[in-house]
């Protein structure tokens, strides 16, 4: 015997046509508050997918790196640009952009990044780790 109503209330896998064309891959690090999730961060990015056509291309995002500093007397001023403040991370994530109509050049997946820290700087006051 089988339950149907759990079956039926899936969502259905997207079928999507084998690429021909190499994936491009990016991996930015972004300095942010620690109070944001990632899950907030991804979903923000998947919505941003959906409505930006520089992202038509995003195949995959993942998250490969937190880095919390240690607690440290001396002022970020100091430390330089990338010092991380008194409650920020660094979150490092990984983007696959891959076409299956056309190759991507370094200009299109430029264009995807730009779209991703322009958003994540509105929604999260976040910035690119230099």
């Amino acid at each position: 015997q089988v339950e149907l109503e759990p079956l039926l209330a899936r969502e259905l896998p997207i079928v999507r046509d084998i690429a021909k064309f190499q994936p491009l891959q990016r991996d930015i690090a972004f300095i942010g508050n620690e109070s944001v999730n990632y899950a907030s961060i991804e979903g923000a990015i998947d919505k941003l997918s959906r409505a930006d056509g520089r992202l038509s291309a995003l195949a995959d995002v993942r998250l490969f790196d937190v880095y919390r500093p240690r607690s440290t007397s001396e002022p970020a001023a100091v430390v330089g640009a990338n010092a991380l403040l008194n409650k920020e991370k660094s979150l490092a994530i990984r983007f696959v952009l891959q076409d299956t109509e056309k190759p991507l050049s370094d200009t299109d997946a430029d264009a995807a990044v730009t779209a991703v820290v322009e958003e994540l700087a509105r929604r999260f006051g976040a910035r690119l780790r230099q």
